[in-house]
């Protein structure tokens, strides 16, 4: 790795697209359109990127048909990607009728990239059939992220953290969607050793 590109990170991470299914407008809202043109432009202007994240609420209710949309409006986006789960998503639901999604041993959408001396570790802290509002981690996904992370610190490889919930407050309305028990992420965090940045 000699040249520049080779050695920096490029990582488009997009997050809460709310898709309706194909032709309908909520509210006065296209979901689809912004989507689209965010795609776009994407396209044009980040081709070169190593990774596209979409960092959960792909749907907005959690609609097959929204999820089918999701997948036409991105077929032609020439950047890897992969796909994060939020709290207006189901678990169930999505993996029902996405293609090839990312999985991990347990079930849950979630896994991780190594690029260029980075791990981008993806995390699913969706409850499908849960309050709207309820997000959390447990003690399979807490485990599941302490041997990624142990993983990633015997590699050398600088750590970046993704997942759709907050994991602390932000002083806002916002964080009435945080993640549940923030501690026992941070505890996995702090005890792997690893160069998260």
């Amino acid at each position: 790795m000699n040249s520049y590109a080779d050695r920096v990170l490029k990582l488009i991470v997009m997050s809460d697209l709310h898709l309706f299914p194909k032709g309908e407008i909520r509210k006065g809202l296209d979901t689809a359109a912004r989507f689209a043109e965010a795609i776009g432009d994407a396209n044009r202007l980040y081709a070169d990127a190593d990774l596209c994240v979409f960092a959960g609420d792909v749907a907005d209710t959690a609609e097959v048909d929204a999820y089918a949309q999701f997948d036409a409006l991105r077929s032609d986006f020439s950047v890897p990607q992969r796909v994060m789960l939020g709290n207006h998503d189901n678990r169930n639901v999505y993996l029902g009728c996405a293609n090839s999604p990312m999985v991990d041993e347990n079930g849950f959408v979630q896994g991780y990239e190594d690029i260029k001396g980075h791990r981008i570790l993806m995390l699913d802290t969706s409850e499908p059939d849960m309050h709207i509002r309820y997000s959390l981690l447990c003690d399979r996904r807490l485990t599941w992220i302490g041997e990624r992370l142990a993983e990633a610190k015997n590699l050398r490889l600088k750590v970046i953290l993704l997942l759709h919930h907050n994991p602390c407050a932000f002083q806002m309305p916002v964080d009435t969607y945080r993640l549940n028990e923030p501690d026992r992420l941070l505890k996995v965090l702090k005890e792997s050793g690893a160069e998260i940045i």
